[in-house]
């Protein structure tokens, strides 16, 4: 029940001093643990090792490219791109049942005009892309309309986000036991140097820890729970256009959009 309640503390937590201090209290809790692991030949170890790093070098560490307070209320779409997206301003929330610009919540189509070309105008000539994060349930017509107010404000560009699939380690039967290891449970003390420490630190010990605890425990330290992909296409009508009916959702149409999109239409 301790180790449940740890990972869900620690997946969702954003990156930060405190979910650092997470991992750390979670390594120190059950580094005293008792339950000695098998000591492995060197060449045995050192192919373990091997196999981690090349795991560890599929783990999606991306940044976070929006805040957890809005994947809290947003189901965004899933789709499997090969580019993570980086944090961009404005970010736009299409919610379920409300629309969020810079934090203001807006009530109709006329205000988020007004928030659009309000915004424009402090960026002297600048135009940054919109970001629009929408979530699974809202309707095309709604997309294609908040493209539209788009365009007609200055925005160049737009870029849509979705979620990537995320396959994390299975949950081990047992917490990470670095009790006959505690080079892995001091290398955990810094995220940011994790990776490269953990090979010297197994070799210390002969790789005595549990192979399923240890990927898991660095899964919860270093992935993005919620790694954000995006597709960025421009306002300028030049490129495929896309029609679906109005009331379509955007989960069901949303990932079949390309990065050469010109045009949003609502039928």
């Amino acid at each position: 029940m301790a180790l449940i309640e740890r990972v869900d503390t620690t997946m969702y937590a954003p990156r930060g001093p405190h979910r650092i201090l997470v991992i750390v209290r979670l390594v120190g809790l059950v580094a005293s643990g008792a339950g000695c692991q098998t000591r492995l030949t060197p060449d045995e170890c050192a192919a373990r090792s091997s196999d981690l790093a090349h795991w560890l070098a599929t783990v999606d560490q991306s940044a976070h490219a929006l805040p957890d307070a809005d994947l809290a209320t947003l189901d965004l779409a899933t789709r499997d791109l090969p580019d993570p997206a980086t944090p961009a301003a404005p970010i736009l929330e299409l919610g379920a049942t409300r629309t969020v610009f810079l934090g203001n919540v807006i009530t109709d189509r006329a205000e988020l005009q007004f928030r659009f070309d309000r915004f424009l105008v402090t960026q002297y000539g600048k135009r940054p892309p919109l970001a629009l994060a929408i979530d699974r349930a809202v309707s095309w017509r709604r997309v294609a309309d908040t493209f539209e107010l788009a365009e007609r404000a200055g925005f160049e560009q737009v870029e849509l986000y979705f979620l990537a699939p995320v396959s994390p380690p299975p949950l081990p039967e047992k917490p990470l036991d670095t009790a006959d290891c505690p080079a892995v449970a001091e290398a955990f003390a810094d995220p940011k140097t994790l990776g490269a420490r953990l090979d010297p630190a197994l070799r210390a010990c002969d790789c005595r820890v549990d192979p399923s605890a240890l990927r898991f425990s660095i899964w919860t330290a270093l992935a993005n729970p919620h790694p954000i992909r995006v597709v960025r296409i421009a306002t300028d009508r030049a490129g495929t256009m896309h029609v679906h009916p109005g009331d379509a959702r955007w989960a069901d149409v949303g990932p079949a959009l390309q990065p050469g999109a010109g045009w949003l239409v609502a039928r």
